[in-house]
């Protein structure tokens, strides 16, 4: 799927730049995938693409993917294990709410860039930024069908 003309170079950018920004203060890694259609549970289609795009391959599983599927108007956040271990079950649905109420109010790229920015915040919390704090994962969106 090629970037939706909902999604401007503009709208890229910011969305890309709020995910560098979270992970400014933590080791944690987000990403962001958008999808046209999920037709199956979006949390299993986040997980699928989570473990498709070696999300799991960060020092101390604590990757998170925001998963969106625009024409299904479905979400989901999905965090690696060692997220789970830390953060509370409710933290994942009170997040993709907020994101839901930005997106209906026609506010998408404003929704993303609030996802992302919380889970970054909460993630600051346990996973606190190093003196080594590597890029492990793309800051960039992901299109259903570029990497998956």
């Amino acid at each position: 799927m090629k970037a939706p003309a909902l999604f401007t170079s503009e709208d890229r950018e910011r969305i890309g730049e709020a995910v560098r920004v979270a992970e400014t203060n933590t080791s944690g890694e987000i990403r962001v995938f958008i999808d046209d259609r999920c037709g199956e549970d979006p949390l299993e289609k986040a997980a699928f693409l989570f473990q498709k795009l070696n999300m799991a391959v960060t020092a101390e599983r604590n990757g998170v993917l925001i998963y969106v599927a625009m024409q299904d108007h479905r979400l989901a956040i999905y965090g690696d294990t060692g997220i789970h271990e830390r953060l509370p079950a409710d933290f994942w649905q009170e997040t993709v709410q907020g994101m839901a109420n930005r997106f209906k109010d026609g506010r998408i790229v404003d929704g993303l860039v609030w996802a992302v920015s919380e889970v970054g915040r909460r993630l600051s919390v346990h996973f606190p930024a190093t003196s080594h704090n590597p890029d492990e994962l793309s800051n960039d969106i992901t299109f259903g069908g570029e990497d998956a």
